[in-house]
């Protein structure tokens, strides 16, 4: 079994003596790839030029289209016009719909004007309520860490 120094050795002994040859294959290997590449082209397309594979492989006898025919113009008709436009109403209408359902289910969680009106005073006590309560409680708990030599009583 070779070593590899043993190999790059036989490698460079090997590339001065197949030097006189390269006009020769270099010609051979680029025509091989061009009768390669014709082959394959002609699989694909089965035709003259290259194609994607999906086109005329159907065998409904498709041919290539002239470019007005491939692209449709910018114009629209009067009734594709028309029919866009009930499309965006109908979509409009549709959202304002929502819309509605909407508000009138958010009307019905938080009730009237006045019932919120209500709420809000009733909220604002609560916390008018909450604040006096934690006054006194801390007042409270002041009071009973007063040092007994220091109390009023």
């Amino acid at each position: 079994m070779k070593t590899f120094i043993q190999f790059q050795q036989d490698l460079q002994e090997a590339i001065p003596a197949l030097a006189p040859l390269v006009p020769y294959v270099l010609p051979a290997a680029a025509a091989g790839l061009g009768a390669a590449g014709m082959y394959f082209a002609k699989k694909q397309g089965q035709g003259g030029r290259s194609q994607p594979v999906d086109y005329g492989q159907s065998g409904e006898g498709a041919k290539p289209r002239t470019p007005n025919v491939q692209r449709p113009s910018g114009k629209i008709t009067a009734a594709q016009a028309q029919q866009r436009q009930a499309r965006l109403d109908r979509k409009d209408q549709v959202q304002a719909d929502q819309e509605a359902a909407a508000k009138r289910g958010i009307e019905r969680l938080l009730g009237s004007d006045t019932e919120r009106a209500a709420a809000a005073a009733a909220r604002k006590q609560n916390q008018i309520l909450s604040r006096q309560q934690a006054t006194r409680r801390r007042m409270d708990q002041a009071g009973q860490n007063i040092p007994p030599e220091h109390r009023a009583d």
